[in-house]
């Protein structure tokens, strides 16, 4: 698994989001064993004053598996690659507590 992540501080939209995630997923090499990470955005920051969804990650990438987690922890948003490697079943990919504690340990 992937140790290293893409800072999503400072981010200021969705599109800002999915930039920055594509310009490391063009640098490295990943896939079902090694997921694309992003930690640090801030919702009430981002133009949408939303998370993002999982149809928005899907833009990153539909297969190799994508999570991003607010500056906080406390919200953790995936793509369709990485909720299905998990088991989790959720049509928008922002999920609860337990699937953020799954979500993280996958990424371990």
């Amino acid at each position: 698994m992937n140790k290293n992540y893409v800072s999503l501080e400072g981010a200021a939209s969705h599109y800002d989001i999915i930039s920055r995630m594509q310009g490391e997923l063009k640098k490295g090499n990943y896939g079902k064993d090694n997921w694309l990470v992003g930690k640090g955005f801030d919702e009430c920051a981002l133009a949408e004053k939303t998370s993002p969804e999982a149809y928005v990650l899907n833009e990153i990438s539909n297969s190799v598996p994508v999570v991003i987690m607010d500056k906080t922890g406390n919200t953790a948003c995936a793509n369709t690659a990485a909720l299905s490697l998990v088991n989790i079943s959720h049509n928008k990919g922002v999920v609860d507590k337990k699937s953020i504690e799954t979500l993280k340990n996958s990424i371990k």
